[in-house]
């Protein structure tokens, strides 16, 4: 996909299964938005095409397409209430009055917003304005939903219960959502599957947890945050030496082949009987910043070449004499450590 001389999305395949919640996660300029205006009509494609059951729709005019979109900004007409909003679109395709009474007052409902049928905008939240928002879209039954970023525009406390409403909803209803963010707690608590994008090229899809423990790429790997990345040497019989142990990687890789590593920090463990036994490799480190952040508590830690990384022990397990220049025993298993391909 281009605009004029710039490429904004290089040739992508990417399948969207009915009934799903898709979310596709990327910093600014990564190419999730050009996608979604891809799918929903607003830009037509330059190259490729866009299948809807086997059919080519690239040229399908938006009004056609089985399709509805929640935009950040609401997008609610201010002169017109709750209900009116909501009806709109059942109004516009000629559906009788009763018909749309009934459907409005339902998805008014699914969406628990019953009591503000006849609120104008101005006197909604901003939480009420995105249900609303919500509502016109489910009303007129779509095939997808697209969610551009629907939520950045919501305070903390009320973004997080509407991560939550927004999944629930999408279960109720069975209506497969493909929703835009860059905010990878979002991408986490909501998705079914997460496709993250960096300048305009897919770096990897995938289950939440598969992206969080298993990410492909150094982008993945750092975008998912906290990753403690290891610059690792393959040496003879395709081993990797790397300051927290020796490495069996059971890879193709030519020994003096750099190679880059990730392991979270929930998987070092602090030397101790349980930890021992969970773990099969263990290296000395020592403690240079401790930052209690409530439940958990982040260590610092400094391996011996200099090499820092970070580490998450449950505060009520972490013993009182752990401070900075404190030398700690770590343990870690070699199933947790992920290889890392270069990022695209």
């Amino acid at each position: 996909m281009r605009y004029g001389a710039l490429r904004v999305l290089h040739p992508t395949d990417l399948s969207v299964r009915a009934g799903e919640f898709l979310t596709i996660l990327g910093p600014s300029g990564s190419g999730k938005t050009t996608i979604l205006k891809i799918v929903g009509g607003f830009v037509s494609p330059t190259e490729g095409r866009l299948l809807l059951d086997g059919q080519d729709i690239s040229r399908m005019p938006v009004t056609q397409r089985p399709f509805n979109t929640v935009f950040q900004d609401y997008a609610l007409f201010p002169h017109m209430t709750a209900e009116q909003n909501v009806g709109y679109g059942l109004m516009i395709r000629g559906r009788g009055r009763d018909e749309i009474k009934r459907r409005v007052a339902e998805v008014l409902s699914i969406v628990g917003l019953a009591d503000r049928a006849r609120s104008l905008p101005k006197n909604l939240s901003g939480g009420q304005k995105q249900r609303v928002a919500l509502a016109r879209a489910i009303i007129c039954e779509p095939r997808v939903i697209l969610l551009d970023e629907p939520l950045s525009a919501l305070d903390a406390e009320l973004r997080r219960q509407m991560q939550t409403f927004l999944k629930d909803l999408q279960r109720r209803i069975r209506t497969t959502f493909l929703f835009v963010t860059h905010d990878q707690e979002e991408a986490i608590t909501m998705s079914d599957r997460v496709v993250v994008m960096n300048h305009g090229r897919i770096e990897q899809v995938g289950a939440p947890r598969e992206l969080y423990y298993r990410p492909a790429t150094e982008f993945v790997a750092g975008f998912f945050g906290d990753n403690n990345i290891i610059e690792g040497r393959a040496v003879a019989g395709g081993e990797v030496e790397t300051p927290i142990g020796r490495l069996d990687l059971q890879g193709d890789l030519q020994p003096g082949q750099q190679v880059r590593l990730a392991i979270r920090p929930e998987h070092l463990l602090l030397g101790g009987g349980q930890s021992r036994q969970a773990a099969e490799m263990t290296f000395s480190a020592q403690v240079f910043d401790v930052d209690f952040v409530g439940a958990l508590t982040h260590l610092r830690l400094r391996v011996g070449d200099g090499q820092t990384l970070k580490l998450k022990v449950p505060t009520p397990q972490l013993h009182d004499d752990i401070r900075p220049g404190c030398d700690v025993s770590v343990h870690w298993s070699r199933e947790n450590m992920r290889a890392l391909r270069p990022t695209s």
